[in-house]
């Protein structure tokens, strides 16, 4: 079954492919895709794509490599470090089940997704939009407030 990976930072989605590695784990391949916070369309063709996509298997590559150490995701969005990514980007998961469509987000402190889910929603099988639905209303909140305009 298919998974990815997907963050929300500031006002986009970053979302990437995966690789697995020999001997276990995956990482992010590129291309990165970014998203528009409102494209909402755009979210959810991308979510279908990645988790239909088929997972490479990979070498375990040289973790001191820059990619690595500072992440693709984020220097897709400019961030100099992971840190600085993570502190202000929210981490979700999104598996294909056999029954379903599951997605998590994943704890501000790390860990495993399944372990220390912050939470969980399951959707039926192939209910993209719903999902792209909580994605959204879950990340209300977390969107960089605008200021508003100054009167001339």
């Amino acid at each position: 079954m298919g998974f990815t990976v997907l963050n929300q930072y500031k006002d986009k989605w970053v979302l990437s492919s995966a690789a697995k590695v020999v001997g276990g784990g995956t990482i992010d391949v590129e291309p990165v895709r970014l998203v528009d916070i409102p494209d909402t369309a755009t979210l959810t063709k991308a979510l279908e794509e990645l988790v239909a996509e088929d997972h490479p298997i990979v070498p375990e590559p040289d973790w001191n490599d820059r990619r690595f150490v500072v992440g693709i995701r984020a220097e897709a969005v400019g961030a100099k470090t992971w840190r600085a990514f993570t502190k202000e980007a929210r981490a979700f998961k999104l598996e294909q089940q056999p029954d379903g469509l599951v997605l998590e987000e994943w704890p501000k402190e790390g860990g495993s997704f399944s372990a220390n889910a912050a939470w969980r929603r399951i959707f039926p099988p192939g209910a993209f939009a719903a999902v792209v639905d909580c994605l959204v209303d879950a990340t209300k909140e977390s969107l960089p407030k605008r200021k508003p305009k100054r009167a001339s």
